[in-house]
């Protein structure tokens, strides 16, 4: 699929998703650090930092983004 840049929402979503990653990856390396944490933060990381949930917010945020590449490209297609 064409990937389809150039319009400020376009790039601003991209920031969005490549910012979001940045801090998870962070969050995720400082949780690492401790030998053992919370029952209520390993909660929260799992319900909301974790990317194999599909309900979090950053697997979320990628997955409405594939779909709104799809239907750009679908009305790309249309009216080319």
């Amino acid at each position: 699929m064409k990937r389809l840049t150039g319009t400020p929402a376009h790039e601003r979503l991209e920031q969005l998703e490549t910012l979001s990653t940045r801090w998870l990856v962070a969050m995720d390396e400082l949780f690492e650090s401790h030998i053992s944490l919370p029952v209520a933060v390993a909660e929260y990381r799992q319900r909301w930092l974790s990317l194999e949930n599909p309900d979090a917010p950053l697997p979320t945020l990628r997955r409405a983004r594939r779909e709104h590449h799809q239907h750009w490209h679908i009305l790309a297609e249309r009216c080319s």
